[in-house]
């Protein structure tokens, strides 16, 4: 005779394997589509295709929708600002200092400003050119300051004519030049 203790135990383990083995297939129709979401997340926007192999994208770029040029004239130098930074944390990344030299430029352009920004030999920059804020930054090797200030002085007292030449491409590329005709 089966008692009813019995029977709810029978009823239970049955239920305990039907719930395993559905959950096995459930475990397994998961992984089937994480695996194919993982495959075309090789392929989506956040991956660039460079010489033929796929590198994630570390910044959101901002490409024109056409190529330009824009060609300024410089009439005098601006205010110039120098900064030092780090992030003091108690790693060994707090010995890393981010060094800046800013120089405004004084040109003919309407309704942009134009400056120079010198960076530190250790730091990586996306951009050569950048437009934020009706500021376009032009971005320098710090090494290059000394040349590039002096130049520019020499130029102005010699009544010279010293342009700036910013182009960007649709594709990405940007090149910032200073003339000195």
């Amino acid at each position: 005779m089966v008692t009813s203790g019995n029977y709810l135990n029978l009823t239970l383990i049955y239920k305990i394997i039907n719930m395993r083995k559905y959950g096995m297939i459930l475990f397994t129709a998961l992984m089937a589509a994480s695996a194919a979401n993982s495959q075309s997340a090789e392929i989506d926007p956040n991956s660039v295709k460079t010489d033929n192999k796929l590198a994630n994208r570390v910044f959101k770029e901002r490409n024109p929708v056409e190529d330009k040029t824009d060609l300024v004239e410089v009439s005098g130098l601006g205010s110039a600002t120098f900064s030092v930074s780090n992030v003091a944390d108690g790693t060994t990344n707090s010995y890393k200092h981010s060094k800046r030299i800013v120089l405004g430029l004084q040109t003919t352009a309407k309704g942009i400003n134009y400056r120079l920004v010198f960076y530190g030999d250790d730091e990586s920059i996306p951009y050569t050119v950048s437009l934020e804020n009706s500021t376009m930054s032009l971005f320098f090797p710090s090494y290059m300051y000394v040349d590039i200030k002096q130049k520019i002085e020499q130029g102005l007292a010699q009544r010279k004519k010293i342009q700036i030449k910013v182009e960007q491409k649709k594709d990405g590329y940007r090149e910032a030049s200073i003339l000195f005709l």
